[in-house]
């Protein structure tokens, strides 16, 4: 039995004889995410499921027919007993009282599930990513929990769940280890001295809980700091964004900090609280790393933002804008080619294209979403509420989870004020102290 499948109400059957055939999905599109591939092991036939704007359209081999989504009555989330297992499925009526079975197809013990709940009933369907259809469904028609794994029209009686952690996979003396080997890394690897190492470390420290600040403040929950040697430090969220606005915000949180931590350095610094080996270094590094944090490239937080204002767009456009800083970084790779930092600028954007990459798959998960006219926190909410009447735990990434809702143009412009903002002030900071070094405390 799957360690996640504890709950639901179960339907006694008997597993057959023989197990029935592997089944075989209906060939779609890669990029076609909105198409949930399925089986139908009475007719023995691929089936493909799909959520439109009019209503959930089922491809057949024959026919397709359409229900609409004011037909739809209820939903109830049960298990299926399969051999020694139970598989979590989803009981659609509607109605007229006839009912659409479905059931996960990739689990344990799916090879041994009944075809049909009852003789004389439909057949039960194998789908991926059955617990995200069965939201999709949910939150399209209108449904509300009513408790027991059931789901009705009427308003939610079902207490609110919270997201259930994740696992954790890190014992707790990692994240110190990685500490201390990340600022090794720096002594080691970059040769810089112990107190320039700290300083590093106390400017990444400090960047890190701007993230974490941000973060508390929206209501997210956040799993910890973890420091990545040689490559910096990550805050690792406890859930997912519900909407790009606050995704951009927390990721302009972390290089924000650089202007009050440089103010106070430099408080410590002009009276010799500090000396000016160590002000000079933490000054520095304060305005460099948080300003090379603003270089719109993922995964920067400057490209964590970009990448969140593009997310309405056409995918096309949103591509174009995306990709043109890594084509203009490589550019200024061809013109450094002959200086030592080519290598690493080289480095960089071989790494920033690959993050890119991987990010724009993920994101056409999510882009079926947005045109079949459901609102995203509905489905956020009943994929959590999905995931717990089948679970006992509420997530909401199982099966590709949900994406972020875009923000609105008000909120886009107030993010790109705000790193404009941030841009001139650590730019403007930077400039100065080169040119003017003595008004920082330096003569």
């Amino acid at each position: 039995m799957q360690a996640d499948e504890v709950a639901a109400p179960e339907i006694a059957t008997a597993f057959p004889d023989v197990p029935p055939p592997p089944p075989v999905a209906m060939v779609v599109d890669a990029d076609d995410h909105g198409a949930f591939r399925a089986v139908d092991p009475v007719a023995g036939t691929a089936v493909l499921i799909r959520p439109a704007t009019d209503g959930l359209e089922i491809h057949a081999a024959s026919d397709v027919r359409t229900i609409a989504w004011g037909s739809v009555a209820q939903v109830q989330i049960r298990h299926v007993a399969a051999h020694t297992m139970r598989v979590t499925a989803a009981r659609v009526t509607l109605d007229d009282g006839s009912t659409l079975d479905i059931c996960r197809m990739h689990t344990a013990g799916a090879g041994y599930l009944p075809r049909q709940l009852a003789d004389s009933g439909p057949p039960l369907i194998r789908v991926e990513r059955m617990r995200l259809l069965t939201a999709a469904v949910i939150a399209r028609a209108g449904l509300r929990a009513a408790g027991d794994g059931r789901f009705h029209r009427g308003e939610r009686l079902a207490a609110d769940v919270d997201i259930t952690p994740h696992p954790k996979v890190l014992p707790e003396w990692a994240p110190p280890l990685l500490l201390i080997v990340s600022v090794l890394s720096l002594v080691f690897v970059f040769d810089l001295k112990l107190a320039e190492a700290a300083a590093v470390t106390v400017v990444l420290l400090v960047h890190e809980y701007g993230h974490v600040a941000a973060m508390r403040l929206l209501g997210l929950g956040v799993r910890g700091v973890l420091f990545l040697p040689l490559l910096g430090a990550a805050t690792v969220p406890e859930q997912a964004f519900p909407r790009r606005f606050d995704e951009a915000r927390v990721a302009l949180a972390g290089p924000m900090t650089a202007l009050p931590l440089a103010l106070v350095v430099a408080l410590l610094w002009r009276p010799g609280w500090i000396s000016d080996k160590v002000g000079g270094d933490m000054f520095r590094w304060t305005l460099g790393l948080n300003a090379l944090n603003l270089i719109p490239l993922l995964p920067l937080d400057g490209g964590r933002a970009l990448f969140a204002l593009t997310a309405g767009l056409r995918n096309g456009l949103r591509k174009t804008i995306v990709f043109a800083p890594i084509v203009l970084s490589a550019l200024a790779l061809i013109a450094s080619l002959h200086q030592p930092v080519g290598f690493l600028i080289g480095a960089f954007v071989v790494f920033a294209g690959a993050v890119t990459r991987i990010a724009f798959r993920r994101q056409a998960v999510h882009a079926w979403m947005e045109g079949f006219g459901v609102d995203l926190a509905e489905l956020r909410l009943a994929l959590r509420d999905v995931t717990h009447a089948a679970s006992g735990v509420a997530r909401e990434d199982v099966d590709g989870g949900v994406p972020p809702a875009p923000m609105t143009r008000a909120e886009a412009s107030g993010v790109m004020v705000v790193y404009a903002v941030e841009v001139v002030a650590i730019i403007g900071i930077s400039a100065a102290f080169l040119r003017w070094p003595g008004i920082f405390g330096v003569a």
